[in-house]
């Protein structure tokens, strides 16, 4: 939904689809918003069909909610908003039981398509095997510097038996501490959706807790600070 390259909704555009009947409106509309439903949709593991049908809940959902849409800046962008009901909507999808079967004409048909699904090589290499193995690479660099601590031996009155506790020590909370984080999160929003650089940030965005979300944000970013501040140490 945050593409640059997409023109900006214009004022008089929002006013226009507060008229239902105004269909030239809903086509503009839709030709500027679809393509990026749609690509929201795919890159979250949606099947084509799937994310048409995403589509069309998003204009429903902004059919009968527009009037009630405020304008003020203060409160967002329109663009920040409809943000906010795709991704909505997007999580009702993924973390429904089973997708709504349609009708096909023949049983045997259905059943073939629903066991042999559209390959989606990119929700594989995330999700899957792959998926698994990129995640503890990338988890293992979360672990480097814990041997800094072996710098400040010095220090130690006995470090022949504090160093292995503080660096097993700060070890197993740290660990502690990334599992409790992934299982908040997991729990927030759908495990799909956290495939962003900023996963902290998008699952406190939807909690709705707008005071909280500055306050997580800059913690992040200091957390960021202090583990470079840390690494030079070592």
């Amino acid at each position: 939904m945050d593409d640059p390259t997409a023109p900006a909704t214009r004022q008089t555009l929002i006013v226009k689809l507060r008229d239902p009947a105004d269909a030239a409106a809903w086509r503009e509309f839709a030709a500027i918003y679809r393509p990026l439903v749609y690509r929201l949709a795919r890159r979250r593991g949606l099947q084509d069909a799937d994310a048409h049908d995403l589509c069309q809940e998003v204009f429903g959902a902004v059919a009968r909610s527009i009037g009630r849409y405020d304008p003020d800046p203060s409160r967002g962008s329109f663009r920040g908003w409809l943000s906010r009901i795709a991704r909505n909507l997007l999580i009702n999808a993924l973390t429904r039981p089973a997708h709504r079967l349609r009708g096909s004409g023949s049983t045997s048909v259905r059943e073939a398509l629903e066991s042999h699904p559209a390959d989606d090589p990119s929700a594989s290499a995330i999700f899957g095997w792959s998926g698994i193995l990129r995640g503890a690479g990338v988890v293992f660099f979360s672990y480097i510097g814990f041997d800094a601590v072996s710098t400040t031996a010095q220090e130690a009155k006995n470090p022949q038996r504090d160093m292995p506790i503080g660096i097993l020590g700060s070890l197993a909370v740290c660990t502690l501490l990334y599992l409790l984080v992934a299982i908040v999160l997991t729990g927030v929003v759908n495990y799909r959706m956290l495939d962003v650089p900023d996963p902290i940030a998008v699952g406190i965005d939807a909690t709705g807790l707008k005071w909280l979300s500055p306050i997580i944000k800059l913690g992040a970013i200091a957390g960021l600070a202090k583990a470079t501040g840390a690494g030079a140490v070592g």
